[in-house]
């Protein structure tokens, strides 16, 4: 099964949720600028993870195996300001880049979340990220620009390879 969520624009209600998905074992409660998840155990619920302070807005959450390992991962699209130093064994924000951009991070959730995979600014936004075809781990999307965006200026294909989606 795969739980996605967009969020674009929507107004928050009371306690400032915007969506919240449910499966056996977790509940992730979807804000403008904010994630968290809570995991439930005899009975309990227990908060175990929240999403990163610098998160300005998400724009989509997929629930899905990306890399067809038999394992859910969290992707998380979201934007930022700032971008992160390259080819560095650890993610480090670049002091001074106030540019606003959009990422996408892959977090496991077995044993404990953490982060998997993140990108730094993609070079073309993406809208309407969502899987292809039941099953599989290609992601279809619309492409824009910084300039242009939230316009679709083409639709793409995105398959994991192992560090990267390629396009299709």
């Amino acid at each position: 099964m795969v739980l996605l969520y967009s969020i674009y624009y929507k107004s928050l209600n009371p306690n400032n949720t915007l969506y919240t998905i449910k499966t056996d074992d977790y509940e992730l409660l979807l804000h403008q600028n904010r994630i968290e998840v809570f995991r439930y155990k005899r009975d309990r619920q227990y908060k175990i993870w929240e999403s990163e302070d610098d998160i300005k807005k998400i724009d989509k959450v997929l629930l899905f195996d990306h890399d067809n390992d038999g394992k859910k991962e969290l992707l998380v699209v979201y934007w930022r300001y700032g971008d992160y130093l390259g080819e560095r064994p650890f993610l480090k924000p670049i002091v001074g880049d106030e540019s606003l951009s959009q990422h996408i991070n892959i977090y496991e959730l077995e044993p404990y979340i953490h982060l998997k995979w993140g990108s730094s600014s993609l070079p073309k936004p993406i809208i309407n990220l969502q899987i292809c075809k039941e099953d599989t781990s290609v992601l279809c999307a619309g492409e824009s620009t910084y300039e242009e965006f939230p316009t679709i200026i083409k639709n793409i294909k995105l398959e994991w390879n192992g560090w990267w989606w390629e396009k299709d």
